[in-house]
């Protein structure tokens, strides 16, 4: 069984707020069954957006 992410924010606040949707989604997977389909774009977008906000916030 397939189950489609929640359509990806533009844009996140805060690495906080990125991991709270990761999170979401990984549990919605977890309570329905299935796996997580990302797009190749959809991926790239949360990678970029971690990777951006981990340097704001000084995590690496």
């Amino acid at each position: 069984m397939v189950t489609e992410i929640s359509s990806t924010p533009k844009t996140f606040e805060n690495l906080h707020t990125l991991l709270s949707w990761l999170m979401g989604q990984f549990r919605r997977v977890a309570k329905e069954g299935g796996v997580i389909l990302f797009s190749r774009e959809d991926a790239q977008s949360i990678l970029t957006a971690y990777e951006t906000l981990a340097r704001e916030e000084g995590q690496v």
